[in-house]
């Protein structure tokens, strides 16, 4: 295992920069999400499609490319982190596992850096054109077109089913993470940091119904062999749409994806690394193991 000399020195601006991109893409999801809910402005847009909205305008260009780099950042930052294990999970199954994730959610994050440069590339500066209404479909029919593959594989709708188990299981990691409050322990605590944490927390919470949701389409669609029934973020936000009340749900859901573009942002300039972190650094964690400490001392007394 490496030593905390040996750390990268640009792993650090290299996370806080993917973190701002991946909180500036949760908030073009919510705010379309929050459009579609209260305004009937359309339908709820995925990833792909807020990317894809982006386009008509030379700011916008300029916005794509920034996101797109940042995103690779990200993914960069996952796959290193995972390498070096600048988070100290270890060799044992749980921190391997943990490690896993990281590479995927890098591989995922750097498919959708890529698909922000093809957007760009297949745009050709043709300012105003059509929008990004049409990115939410394309998303979800890219989807169905995987799962449609692979369920044509021998037990190929298992692993389809698996799939969705295993990105129900990182749904319910964001419920645990909020509630455990383990994301406290990598957050520098500042007053503004500690002032934003229950919003930041909802964030999360919202993160972990969509994601619980698009494991539940995969589940279904596995179980039933139909890839018609697989979606991702724009299928997921728009099933909430559909339901009783769905204005609220969906709004509700919208707000908390702003709020989750609050905790990336918040990530970007709170987190470190744990072997770049000072003997001195006071963490969101240890503030609110002092406070519990206190509390306690008082009803004893």
């Amino acid at each position: 295992m490496e030593q905390q000399g040996e750390t990268p020195q640009w792993v650090d601006p290299m996370m806080r920069g993917g973190y701002a991109a991946r909180g500036v893409v949760n908030f073009l999801v919510g705010v379309f999400a929050f459009g579609a809910a209260w305004y009937e402005t359309g339908e709820a847009e995925g990833t792909t499609g807020a990317l894809k909205s982006l386009l008509g305008g030379g700011l916008g260009i300029v916005l794509l490319v920034l996101i797109a780099v940042g995103l690779a950042a990200y993914a960069a930052w996952r796959v290193t982190d995972a390498w070096l294990d600048l988070e100290d999970h270890g060799l044992d199954p749980a921190g391997l596992l943990a490690r896993s994730g990281m590479v995927i959610t890098g591989l995922f994050n750097l498919g959708l850096a890529g698909y922000a440069l093809s957007l760009i590339w297949t745009a050709n500066f043709s300012f105003g054109g059509s929008g990004g209404s049409s990115g939410g479909s394309g998303g979800a029919s890219g989807a169905k077109g995987v799962t449609a593959w692979v369920m044509s594989l021998p037990y190929g709708r298992w692993a389809i089913a698996a799939a969705g188990l295993v990105i129900l299981g990182a749904g319910l990691y964001f419920f645990r993470k909020a509630w455990s409050g383990s994301y406290k322990q990598h957050l520098e605590c500042t007053r503004l940091s500690e002032r934003l944490d229950p919003l930041a927390k909802i964030g999360l919470v919202a993160e972990g119904i969509v994601i619980a949701i698009i494991g539940g389409f995969f589940v279904w669609a596995g179980w039933t062999a139909d890839p018609n029934q697989a979606g991702g973020l724009g299928e997921a936000l728009r099933t909430l749409h559909q339901q009783a009340y769905g204005r609220v749900l969906l709004g509700a859901v919208a707000i908390g994806l702003m709020l989750y573009c609050l905790y990336c942002l918040i990530e970007a300039v709170y987190r470190f690394i744990p072997r770049l972190k000072g003997a001195d650094t006071l963490t969101l964690a240890d503030r609110w193991q002092d406070k519990a400490e206190r509390q306690l001392r008082e009803l004893v007394d």
